[in-house]
């Protein structure tokens, strides 16, 4: 069953550091063997009044490949130099 990590930022405070790391994000998830889906760009509030900065959606073909990537050091790290840059919340979930 197809597995993703969920990233919608609240607030970016830095977009040039954030981009500044999304060549590294994108090299960490396919090393586990996912690969971003969705990443940016424009997006349209349908309902409800919730409006976050950005989203990103990653995608693999499992939940263990999604928590192998999350345990490991480098990831940790990435994910904290992140937090320099955006607040964000980070999910991860099993599709259908």
């Amino acid at each position: 069953m197809s597995a993703y990590i969920i990233t919608i930022d609240t607030k970016v405070t830095d977009l040039e550091g954030l981009a500044g790391l999304a060549d590294r994000l994108v090299e960490a998830v396919a090393s586990h063997g996912g690969k971003y889906i969705i990443r940016g760009g424009d997006f349209e509030a349908m309902g409800g009044d919730f409006t976050p900065a950005r989203i990103a959606v990653a995608e693999f073909d499992n939940i263990d490949q999604v928590r192998a990537l999350m345990n490991t050091e480098s990831f940790t790290e990435l994910r904290k130099l992140r937090g320099q840059f955006a607040e964000a919340n980070v999910f991860i979930m099993e599709g259908v």
